[in-house]
Order: structure tokens, then C-alpha cells, then sequence
């Protein structure tokens, strides 16, 4: 039986969340931050459980002490306040799997925890480690395989209609995966021909005005080629669309404009989705954790509204998935 640990220093939502949970999992419930550390390095545990707002310790450093400790452990963000800092750090150090709000929905939680459950026993199969640390040194090894195979370097797509984004990029150097090749898509059909005709590793699009469109494509993305990876950059972050995104198009990384204040994370950011999209790659049971699932009738509905290109994007993504060099866990 899968196990899930959770972690709140109201003693009524852990026991509501218990109730709800034990016919289905292994449930632990603690009000103590340090007692998630000790059970996570003595047992395995499949989903953790964080509430934010607690006194000991908030949630997103909970999740991201977790991750170091125990980086197949699914981390899921509960949260009933709309807190920007915490939802984006929920992401950039703990890299959480999804965020669930109180009050929450019975049916949809139990379902989303089971998703989750699942999503850790693949990884755990998987022999997966996590992708690596903000601020860790990206590996070298994927760079010199490629160059001595004679593959090009996966394209990074720029969705950004602000040319200074441009501007900070070529500030940042050629080193090691940002010696790629740059694309600047200033349109949506312009992005979307990239996705369609180029191997996209990593797509940097800014979010600043909240675009369906844009949701609709990087849902569809993410669906239908898990592997690569999205940081999504803004001026004014919201938290319901942060949440949103993270739960339904799995981000890799949000960085704040302007892009040139933020060189240096920005730059460890690439690098490290880079690495992440070649890791996938290579261990198609790694998508586990990255893929997204999406209704057919959702999928049908992105695919209209994204037009003649929606359907050509998703056949492309397809191909250029399961053709290129993607291969069964070993």
C-alpha cells in the first residue's frame, strides 16, 4: 500500500485528511516539521503532504528540505491563502507536484493524491533522482555525449514580444547548454512553428498578461511531449494563474522580469532545464512525473481554438518524442 505523509499544525484538517485518506493509502500525520525529516529518511514515502501557513516552519521550506532529503517523494502544497511568494517558491525549491486549496473537494482530492501515488511509484521504479538544485552545477556528461555523437543541442524557444529578454540571454554567455540555438517567437503561430519543425528542449515564455492561448499550447505541450521544459518568466505574477499553471502545465522554474536583474538564476535555471529535458529523454519512465494528463475533450477543445497549427504541433510533438532518442527505463 502506497504511503502519504502529512504535515499541518491544525490537528482537525489531519484528521479529516486521514480519515478521508486511510482506506486508500498508509497515512502518517504529524503536526512537527522535524518529524517529516526523520520519517523520510528512515522509510520510503510516496506523497508528502505540506500544509503553508504553519509556526514552526512554512510549508515551501518543508517541501524543499524534503526534496534534498527524499527527491522521489511526490511533494504536493497545501494552502488556503494566496500567497505569491510561497506558490512560486513551492516551485523553484521544492519543486512541488501540484497544489491542493482548503477547503478542498473530497472526490477530486482523493484523486489527485492517488495520481500523485502513482506518479512516485513510477519514478521510484525509475531509479529517478530529481533534477538538480537551484544553484547546483549542471552536469557535463549529456553536453560531451551529444558533442561526440554529433547531435546538436536541443533549440531554447523564446516567447517573449519584449527584445530585451533577447538582450539579457546574449548577455549570459555560450558555456555548456546555453551554447544552443536561441529562437525569439514575438507571435503565437511564430511559437508554434517552432514547437512543430524544431527539437525545443527548453521553452522561456513570458506570462505577463495571462494568455489562454499561451495555457492552451503549454497544456499541450506538456501532455503530449513531457520532456520538455518551461520557465515561465513575468513582470506581475498571479497566484490563482501561478497555481493553475503548476497543476496543469507543470512549469519547470518562474523567474522574475526584468530578465537581466536575474541573470545569474536565470542562467542556473536554463542550464538546469536543459539537463532536466535530456534526462527524460533518455528514461521515457521518467515522464512520469513531468506528463500532464488532459480529457480528450479538453485536448480537442485546445486544438480548435489553437488552429490548423494545434493539430500539426500535437503529430510533431508525438513524432519527435518516441523517434528521438527516448528509451525504456533500464
Amino acid at each position: 500500500m502506497a504511503s502519504v505523509l502529512l504535515i499541518d499544525d491544525e490537528p482537525r484538517i489531519l484528521n479529516g485528511l486521514r480519515l478521508l485518506l486511510k482506506p486508500h493509502f498508509n497515512v502518517i500525520t504529524t503536526t512537527q516539521p522535524d518529524e517529516v525529516f526523520r520519517v523520510l529518511k528512515s522509510e520510503p514515502v510516496d506523497v508528502l503532504i505540506s500544509d503553508q501557513r504553519m509556526p514552526q516552519m512554512e510549508g515551501v521550506e518543508v517541501l524543499r528540505k524534503a526534496r534534498e532529503i527524499s527527491p522521489g517523494t511526490v511533494r504536493v502544497l497545501l494552502t488556503g491563502y494566496a500567497d505569491l511568494s510561497a506558490v512560486v517558491g513551492a516551485v523553484n525549491e521544492g519543486e512541488v507536484y501540484r497544489y491542493l486549496q482548503k477547503p478542498w473537494d473530497n472526490q477530486k482530492l482523493l484523486e489527485q493524491v492517488v495520481d500523485a501515488s502513482r506518479t512516485s511509484r513510477q519514478m521510484r521504479d525509475a531509479g529517478d533522482s530529481a533534477a538538480p538544485a537551484p544553484g547546483s552545477e549542471p552536469h557535463a556528461a549529456a553536453e560531451r555525449s551529444r558533442a561526440a555523437a554529433g547531435q546538436p543541442l536541443p533549440v531554447l524557444a523564446v516567447f517573449d514580444r519584449d527584445a530585451s529578454t533577447m538582450r539579457a540571454l546574449d548577455g549570459l554567455g555560450d558555456a555548456g547548454w546555453l551554447a544552443c540555438e536561441r529562437i525569439h517567437c514575438q507571435t503565437l503561430d511564430e511559437l508554434l512553428a517552432t514547437l512543430t519543425r524544431r527539437d525545443v528542449g527548453v521553452l522561456l515564455a513570458d506570462f505577463s498578461q495571462s494568455d489562454q492561448n499561451l495555457e492552451r499550447l503549454l497544456r499541450m505541450v506538456k501532455s503530449q511531449a513531457p520532456a520538455v521544459q518551461t520557465i515561465i518568466s513575468s513582470r506581475y505574477f498571479d497566484v490563482d494563474a501561478i497555481m493553475r499553471l503548476v497543476n496543469e502545465t507543470r512549469p519547470f522554474r518562474f523567474v522574475s522580469k526584468p530578465l537581466d536583474r536575474h541573470a545569474h538564476i536565470l542562467s542556473v535555471y536554463l542550464a538546469a532545464a536543459f539537463q532536466k529535458y535530456d534526462s527524460v529523454r533518455q528514461n521515457t519512465a521518467l515522464t512520469a512525473f513531468e506528463k500532464t494528463t488532459v480529457d480528450e475533450a479538453t485536448m480537442e477543445r485546445d486544438r480548435t481554438l489553437l488552429g490548423s497549427l494545434g493539430a500539426a504541433l500535437k503529430q510533431a510533438l508525438l513524432g519527435r518524442f518516441f523517434r528521438g532518442g527516448a528509451r525504456p527505463a533500464r
